[in-house]
């Protein structure tokens, strides 16, 4: 299978537009109407939509938005400050809405289709694109930094992205970010044997999707969202015969992947058989730097190249919610200091677990170890960079975009008490994203790479000893209220646990005093862990700090500390119920710079 790095889709994305530009002339649409200006703002395209239905009742935003399965005929035109993506002869095509709980929002995205493959702003021609609102993104940065984290990383078929101003019947909509639709097609997930399809994990509304199934161990809900002989739409026929063989194949696929990744033990030469390991780590750590709290419920792709093709992760879609957008709800994703993917199930206490179990393996943590010292943490630690960048480019825009849609300084339109409140400036916006995702990456770039691994396990209460979990993940249960009596940690392959010490304070006994990590507490004596400390010793304490944090009965999560500090508590009778440990490196280099 041909997989196009993001240097070769930029040079066939130029090749192709130059291409273009030359069939664009040819769709003169004659004397149908169609509303243009200037550009709207001086730093971004406009993209113009005119309302061109032959039902003259169809002509009105009110129609489009009264339900977003109406399509209605359309011609635009893009009007570009730089004078070289211009698309100056109207182009026929329909526009329709999009999206699930976006849709619910007062600025709406929308789907637009050309009537031929068209180049948009040096992205590769397709007929189909998104344009995404951003509505609840006061930064209107969030997607295109996942995307283009994604993109640099060379995650296969990663969407690319471009911000323009959108005005419809000539009337100014806002800003919006115009991006490549997920689907099977050349210059999107571009598969080849007839019988590859893409899939959608989505525990949220796939119910309502025509072609769903839950997997056999975990009940996780996938939906069939495209294929390479086509899907048709509701009641308009079987599945293609390709397409159903497909279809049959990725479901036995993604159950026994399942099945490997519920075991106590993960069988890894089993597992490896089945999926393409690179691209789920290159998925992950897209995930993990913008602790995106998706990745347990919908907007999850995968997809398969025929039954001969392992399962790849990706592409990556909607990061709304991303990126600090929730700032009350460690749940989801509001810590910038903590391990949020690879343990996102157990905080949400919901939806799919498929990163916690692949970091139970040492070996997916080891090769998540080498691709990111191989070039990812490079690209995670210019993010900040690309933030003030783009701040630049698009600021007038956003002035524009708020004058219209005025949330800033209001509560969020996410859930309410959870979701952040928009600072009262744009800037306030971009100053919060670029210093949340300065902390994150920061944290990544001390915990990842070279450090020693961490392999550890609770004992707890009516369960005994729990499967062993790696650096950082949560040992122990939430929601259950079921006492931590015990817990050992090792560091696989390295001599380092001989300078890890712990030390407890257990019910009716107290601090136990500091020992070696291979049995803290106690076993067979029903005693509540209440506290816990750690230290290095040795080298280890000269290069690294221990992290860890407790999660405590009637509190919850307790703040991160380190190097012999307390965690849980003392004198309260309050049972430690989960613990997450790591390793962070002392000596972190400055993030890059641009050039």
């Amino acid at each position: 299978m041909q997989i196009l790095s993001r240097e070769s889709r930029t040079l066939r994305a130029l090749v192709l537009t130059m291409t273009a530009a030359l069939t664009i002339t040819l769709v003169n649409v004659g004397d149908l109407p169609h509303a243009t200006a200037a550009p709207q703002t001086p730093n971004l395209p406009t993209l113009n939509i005119t309302l061109s239905d032959p039902d003259a009742l169809h002509n009105t935003l009110s129609y489009v938005h009264s339900s977003k399965d109406n399509k209605v005929a359309t011609t635009m035109t893009i009007e570009d400050p730089a004078g070289v993506s211009n698309i100056a002869v109207p182009v026929v095509g329909e526009i329709k809405g999009r999206g699930n709980y976006t849709w619910n929002l007062p600025k709406k995205p929308y789907q637009i289709k050309f009537k031929d493959n068209t180049a948009v702003l040096g992205m590769a021609p397709s007929k189909t694109w998104i344009l995404l609102a951003n509505a609840a993104d006061a930064s209107l940065m969030r997607n295109r930094a996942a995307f283009d984290l994604a993109n640099s990383i060379g995650l296969a078929y990663s969407p690319e992205s471009r911000w323009v101003d959108l005005r419809v019947n000539g009337t100014y909509l806002g800003n919006y970010l115009i991006s490549e639709k997920t689907e099977v097609k050349a210059n999107r997930v571009d598969l080849t044997d007839p019988t590859g399809v893409l899939v959608e994990l989505d525990n949220n509304y796939g119910l309502a999707e025509p072609h769903n199934f839950r997997t056999t161990t975990s009940k996780t809900l996938f939906v069939l969202k495209d294929s390479k002989s086509g899907v048709p739409d509701a009641g308009e026929g079987p599945l293609p015969a390709a397409t159903q063989a497909g279809w049959n194949d990725i479901q036995s696929t993604l159950n026994k992947v399942d099945a490997i990744l519920a075991a106590p033990q993960v069988d890894w030469v089993a597992l490896s058989a089945l999926i393409d390991v690179d691209s789920f780590v290159k998925f992950y750590y897209v995930f993990e730097q913008t602790a995106n709290p998706e990745i347990t419920q919908s907007s999850v792709y995968f997809y398969k190249n025929g039954p001969a093709s392992k399962l790849f992760a990706g592409p990556v879609w909607d990061f709304d919610s991303a990126l600090g957008n929730y700032d009350r709800a460690p749940s989801l994703g509001s810590d910038a200091q903590a391990d949020y993917a690879k343990n996102a199930q157990i905080l949400r206490q919901q939806g799919n677990g498929f990163y916690f179990d692949l970091f139970r393996s040492k070996e997916f943590v080891q090769r998540a170890n080498e691709l990111w010292q191989a070039g990812i943490s490079q690209e995670v630690g210019l993010m900040p960079a690309k933030i003030t960048r783009w701040e630049s480019e698009i600021t007038a825009s956003a002035a524009a975009n708020f004058a219209v849609w005025p949330i800033l300084g209001k509560p969020t339109l996410l859930i309410a008490g959870l979701g952040k409140n928009y600072s009262d400036t744009y800037a306030g916006e971009v100053g919060y994203l670029r210093d949340w995702l300065t902390t994150r990456a920061t944290m990544l770039l001390k915990e990842q790479g070279a450090t020693p691994m961490l392999r550890y396990k609770g004992h707890l209460q009516n369960v005994g000893w729990q499967r062993k979990v790696n650096t950082g993940q949560v040992a122990g249960t939430l929601g259950q209220a079921r006492q931590m009596e015990a817990f050992i940690l090792e560091t696989p392959g390295s001599s380092a646990v001989a300078n890890i010490e712990a030390n407890a304070h257990v019910q009716n006994i107290g601090w136990m005093g500091w020992t070696n990590t291979s049995n803290i507490g106690t076993t067979g004596r029903a005693l509540q862990m209440e506290a816990i400390q750690f230290r290095l010793t040795g080298e280890l304490a000269s290069q690294y700090d221990v992290s860890y944090r407790t999660h405590v009965q009637d509190i919850g999560w307790q703040p991160w500390v380190s190097n012999g500090a307390t965690a849980g508590t003392t004198g309260q009778s309050k049972q430690i119920e989960a613990i997450q440990v790591r390793l962070l490196a002392k000596a972190v280099p400055a993030l890059p710079s641009l050039p």
